[in-house]
């Protein structure tokens, strides 16, 4: 198990560090667009628990419910989000497959 994490710690942080300036890129984006608008957007620690719960899919609903105010932006962005981090497990099946490779060449 050790030896295996020594293999697979450097392409999963590699992996890692080009997702999470995405993720929380668009929780920023989120806190500022909507953040007067719902609370579940208020501060950027809230954001980013809406935006992981959206992902493990939650409270999609209410998510859209929330910002439905904003109009079209707001739809806007919940749809790119779930279609670049939920629909289909996108970053999740990248994230297996670098492990499996790392695996596999050892």
């Amino acid at each position: 198990m050790i030896s295996m994490l020594k293999i697979t710690a450097p392409r999963v942080s590699q992996f890692l560090l080009g997702v999470l300036p995405i993720f929380i890129g668009y929780a920023l984006l989120g806190m500022i667009c909507f953040g007067d608008i719902a609370d579940r957007f208020g501060d950027l620690t809230q954001t980013l628990r809406t935006l992981f719960s959206v992902v493990n899919g939650d409270i999609i609903f209410d998510t859209f419910h929330a910002i439905d105010v904003a109009g079209i932006g707001g739809q806007l962005y919940i749809y790119v989000y779930i279609l670049i981090f939920t629909y289909g497990n996108t970053f999740f099946l990248l994230f297996l497959f670098v492990i499996t490779l790392s695996i596999q060449w050892f």
